[in-house]
C-alpha cells in the first residue's frame, strides 16, 4: 500500500489488447508467465517498473466463443477483482480505454477525460414497457470535476 512516499503500485485494467500494448511496449513490461490468475480465467498481465512505480497492466482477455476482446463493465470488474487476488491491492487502480470516446464526440488520440457520468451500457434489462431500462443502464452522475479539468487541462465527458 501507499506510504508517505506516495503511490508505488499501480494496476491498469484494459479491455482491449490494442489499448494495453502501447503501454506494455513503452515501459518494457514483461508478460506474467505462468499466469497468476485462477485456472481458466482469460486475463493476461504484464508487470514491470515505470520509474519509481511498480506497474501491472491487466488485459481482460479474449472471448473464445465470439473471437473478440472482453469488453464492458462485467469484464472490467471481474478483471479488477482477479488482479487484486493475484497481485495484491495496488495503491491506485485505473480502468482505462476508449470508454465510448469517439471523434464525433470530440475525442482525439491521447485525450484524457474526467467522468461527468457513468452509464452501464452493457446492462440490458428487457421489459414490455421499458420500465427497467433506466435502472439497467445505471446513469450515475460523477462529482462535478469541471474546475479540476480546467486547472489540469483535461476534457470532461460521459
Amino acid at each position: 500500500m501507499a506510504t508517505g512516499d506516495g503511490v508505488r503500485r499501480v494496476t491498469l485494467i484494459m479491455a482491449m489488447r490494442e489499448e494495453a500494448m502501447p503501454i506494455v511496449d513503452r515501459f518494457g513490461l514483461k508478460l506474467v508467465d505462468p499466469p497468476r490468475f485462477v485456472d481458466g480465467a482469460p486475463f493476461v498481465a504484464w508487470m514491470g517498473d515505470a520509474g519509481a512505480v511498480r506497474l501491472c497492466v491487466c488485459w481482460c482477455g479474449h472471448d473464445k466463443r465470439f473471437g473478440v476482446n472482453n469488453v464492458a463493465t462485467t469484464a472490467a470488474a471481474v478483471a479488477a477483482y482477479a488482479a487484486v487476488a493475484a497481485f495484491g491491492a495496488p495503491d491506485l487502480m485505473i480502468s482505462a480505454g476508449t470508454a465510448g470516446a469517439f471523434a464525433q464526440r470530440g475525442a482525439a488520440l491521447n485525450d484524457v477525460f474526467l467522468s461527468s457520468k457513468c452509464i452501464f451500457h452493457s446492462r440490458r434489462i428487457p421489459g414490455e414497457d421499458g420500465e427497467l431500462e433506466e435502472y439497467g443502464f445505471g446513469h450515475i452522475r460523477s462529482p462535478n470535476l469541471s474546475a479540476l479539468a480546467a486547472v489540469v487541462g483535461l476534457k470532461v465527458g460521459v
